[in-house]
């Protein structure tokens, strides 16, 4: 429920009311000082004034990016802002400033200045100038036929009543023409005498091809037969390693077979022939009565001594 406002409240309303209108009534400087404006003038006219005061800031309608005060903006905007509207003075199509240059380059109603005799004309109608133009260089008509002839279209006119001249050049140019029909024959006929000859040539390479061909299945063949021997080598050279690998073996064990052989010699007198290896083993394993470790290793010996020595006779 809304309270009732006391005397004692309405004493500081009127009392903040009178405040406000004595601080209102205070002489202030307009906010644009600094800029330019000079403007004294109560408070509560403060506002009405930035509404209407020139130095207030704005941005260019144009989009061009800057800040310029009220009062300099209509300046700006006829002669300063590159992106104002102009009106060209030829089409009279309005053009962004900064692109007049470029419009001026390709306006159709802009004046140009015919090369030839100077004449100024519009841009459109130029071409359509240059055909009539009295001025322009012309070629004779007989100028593909070798006629140098350059002028107006007077001197043109001079120029073709000389019909000697024209004549001349006429001449001239079928002997010309003549020539390079001669010399266009006689390459014809060396071009097809040259295909002649390349057509024979290629008879006489078809057999050719034919040896290529053969040969080329012979060195197939011997490739093949070298990839075998290839092979074979790496077989030769394995087994060459596995004998060198058997004599190592039988250096180092030759020691211990000669010990085991003297150990029993008093029994088996008649093996001092170690060339046969195989039966001198198979005489002491049943006579001597030694370990079954001595017997074991002798006949292992005995038996590696006649496959190298196999091994030996097969080389040799």
């Amino acid at each position: 429920m809304r309270q009732a406002r006391t005397t004692t409240d309405r004493i500081k309303l009127v009392v903040d009311k009178e405040i406000k209108d004595k601080i209102l009534e205070l002489a202030v400087y307009c906010l644009q000082k600094k800029r330019g404006c000079k403007k004294t003038l109560i408070l509560k006219e403060l506002e009405t004034h930035l509404e209407s005061c020139g130095y207030v800031p704005v941005s260019c309608p144009c989009s061009c990016g800057l800040q310029v005060t009220k009062r300099e903006l209509a300046q700006h905007l006829t002669s300063t802002c590159d992106r104002r509207l102009v009106s060209c003075p030829f089409c009279q199509e309005d053009v962004v400033f900064k692109d007049m240059d470029g419009h001026n380059d390709v306006c159709g109603k802009r004046p140009v200045t015919c090369p030839h005799c100077k004449a100024e004309v519009k841009r459109e109608q130029l071409p359509t100038h240059e055909i009539s133009c009295p001025m322009k260089p012309r070629s004779c008509v007989l100028s593909e036929a070798g006629c140098q002839f350059k002028g107006t279209a007077e001197e043109l006119e001079n120029h073709s009543s000389d019909v000697q001249s024209h004549i001349q050049v006429i001449a001239e140019s079928m002997s010309q023409y003549r020539l390079n029909i001669r010399n266009l024959e006689q390459k014809v006929e060396e071009s097809v005498s040259e295909n002649l000859k390349l057509k024979e040539q290629l008879q006489d390479i078809y057999p050719v091809l034919g040896t290529v061909k053969s040969l080329d299945k012979t060195v197939t063949l011997l490739l093949e037969k070298v990839k075998k021997l290839e092979i074979a080598e790496q077989t030769v050279e394995e087994m060459n390693e596995t004998l060198i690998r058997l004599r190592e073996y039988m250096q180092r064990t030759q020691p211990a077979v000669v010990q085991i052989i003297n150990r029993n010699l008093h029994k088996a007198p008649s093996l001092l022939n170690l060339n046969h290896h195989q039966e001198a083993s198979s005489i002491i394993i049943h006579r001597s009565k030694t370990t079954n470790q001595n017997m074991l290793l002798l006949q292992r010996i005995c038996k590696t001594n006649t496959f190298v020595s196999l091994l030996e006779t097969n080389n040799m």
